[in-house]
């Protein structure tokens, strides 16, 4: 696609993931990126590749996702809301559109993100959330796991653990709600992970994340850290390995 005369659009949509393969697209099943691709392709007359701001797991909803797609496209921005949602299934849903800055990318240009996690607490099932919360029969004791949150974030004596004081950090898909919702510090995993090596490890040049939904790979060049995602879901096995290799 020629750079030149490009919109740079930012778009937020919501979608159901009860039938879908997470966003990202995959060989292996359908998911909302391809879906949500062809639609906004077909409305903006050209092949275009749309950036989410993250991926999501099988099954799992998002209430405002994130976009971004550059296109030659003169369409107004409520034309692009009401014709993706022509062609869009009934189950994925665009909110909005915005002309954005050229630099604009819905991932990196990502500032935080809200996981939020429900769960239903009864004896019977709930038809209306059954793909929506987690259906557990025992009843929540939440005074116990905001006591398991006071042991972990109170001040350790140092005699408990040797000379080594403990200070609990959250990081990971959905920590920063959590981290919320405990009043424990959240860390970007990536700063995280950067931390740990140039501590433990400072030879590292690269270091690859096994495990998770993709591929992480962190770049540590000249005094700079960068992570790059390789594209490639693969449910926790590690079996992207070979692909990466």
């Amino acid at each position: 696609m020629n750079e030149q005369n490009l919109r740079n659009l930012k778009v937020m949509m919501a979608y159901r993931g009860t039938a879908y393969h997470g966003f990202q697209i995959q060989n292996n099943g359908i998911t909302v990126q391809e879906v949500v691709e062809k639609c906004v392709s077909k409305v903006l007359n050209e092949p275009v590749t749309i950036h989410g701001c993250s991926r999501t797991d099988t099954g799992v909803h998002a209430k405002q996702f994130c976009f971004s797609v550059k296109t030659h496209s003169q369409i107004a921005n409520k034309g692009f809301v009401r014709g993706v949602n022509g062609e869009l299934p009934k189950d994925i849903s665009i909110l909005s559109c915005e002309d954005a800055a050229p630099d604009f990318h819905a991932r990196f240009s990502c500032q935080g993100k809200e996981y939020l996690y429900l769960s239903h607490h009864s004896e019977s099932k709930d038809p209306f959330t059954i793909d929506l919360a987690c259906h557990y029969r025992r009843p929540l004791h939440l005074e116990l796991v905001q006591e398991a949150r006071d042991l972990l974030t109170r001040k350790t004596p140092a005699a408990a653990v040797a000379d080594i004081l403990l200070k609990p950090v959250i990081t990971g898909s959905g920590g920063l709600a959590l981290a919320g919702a405990l009043d424990i510090p959240f860390n970007q995993e990536v700063i995280a992970v950067s931390t740990a090596l140039k501590e433990l490890a400072p030879k590292t040049d690269v270091a690859i994340e096994l495990g998770g939904e993709d591929a992480k790979i962190i770049y540590f060049e000249h005094g700079n850290v960068e992570q790059r995602m390789n594209g490639i879901c693969a449910g926790g096995t590690g079996s992207f390995i070979d692909q990466m290799a």
